[in-house]
């Protein structure tokens, strides 16, 4: 069994979020409570705590969808902690590219109101896991 690490609900999504999507591969979730010229750009849920930090191969689902963290910057655990705040790039990048990125596989997944994420602690190896992009 995986240990949760996060577990959000999106409450809002900012009208830009789908074409920044689209074009830079790039999510940017953050707490409800940011600023309302970073709300166009973001994906919104109430801040829930981080239980351990989000390590390579742990497990972000995102509704049905499974992708494995290929990389995390160094700073994206504090602001997810903090701010509930990180950036997720569906790139693939097994090195960060930006601090406070979180790095996943390469498709672009579909959000909605109501969209949960969760991180996952990585199962071992042997685990046979399916469905990761």
């Amino acid at each position: 069994m995986m240990d949760i690490v996060y577990d959000i609900t999106l409450n809002r999504i900012g009208p830009l979020c789908a074409e920044l999507l689209e074009s830079n591969g790039m999510a940017i979730i953050f707490d409800d409570c940011a600023q309302e010229e970073l709300f166009q750009i973001c994906l919104l849920h109430a801040h829930q705590p981080l239980l351990r930090p989000v390590r390579v191969a742990d497990l972000v689902s995102i509704d049905e969808q499974e992708y494995r963290v290929t990389a995390v910057g160094d700073v994206a655990n504090k602001t997810l902690e903090e701010l509930g705040h990180v950036t997720l790039m569906f790139d693939g990048a097994h090195e960060p590219q930006r601090p406070g990125c979180i790095h996943l596989g390469t498709t672009h997944p579909r959000f909605a109101v109501g969209s949960r994420i969760r991180i996952r602690g990585a199962e071992p190896p042997e685990s046979g896991l399916k469905n990761l992009v």
